[in-house]
């Protein structure tokens, strides 16, 4: 696997771009430092929005990526590319990779990337306009990247 997985609708990808921020910041509390100032308005917007819509959404992924310096982008392109080989190691050893019972390994491979799970997958493919960042894991997630952008 040499790129990530792009996600859709973009809610996933923004799900999984967070998550992947957070684990940056966990190996090199510093690494991102200088892009803080451009990460934390894009990230605090979302703590605030009722609704996050697709295209909301789609944007603060771009402003994301904006934000980050060619290094800075190389780290969390690894960081993320670690993390889905992880999870596709997980989910070789389950019935999954046998395919059996599991009529959706897409939504359950998802549901090992994004914060909160499975039920943050089901959530956001019932409401395509829920900004899964409100509560739970995703919240939660949101919470400790933005302490650790300080």
């Amino acid at each position: 696997m040499t790129e990530p997985t792009r996600w859709s609708p973009p809610t996933f990808e923004l799900l999984v771009m967070v998550r992947t921020l957070l684990d940056v910041t966990r190996q090199d509390a510093q690494v991102l430092t200088p892009a803080a100032p451009a990460l934390r308005p894009v990230l605090e917007r979302l703590t605030r929005q009722a609704t996050l819509s697709p295209a909301e959404a789609s944007a603060a992924v771009q402003a994301l990526d904006r934000a980050l310096n060619g290094p800075q982008r190389a780290q969390v392109r690894a960081t993320r590319l670690k993390l889905e080989q992880r999870v596709n190691l997980q989910l070789s050893s389950s019935r999954l990779a046998r395919g059996e019972g599991f009529p959706d390994a897409v939504t359950h491979r998802l549901a090992f990337l994004v914060p909160g799970g499975q039920a943050t997958v089901a959530a956001v493919r019932r409401d395509a306009q829920l900004n899964p960042f409100l509560q739970g894991g995703p919240a939660s997630t949101l919470r400790a990247l933005l302490q650790n952008l300080r």
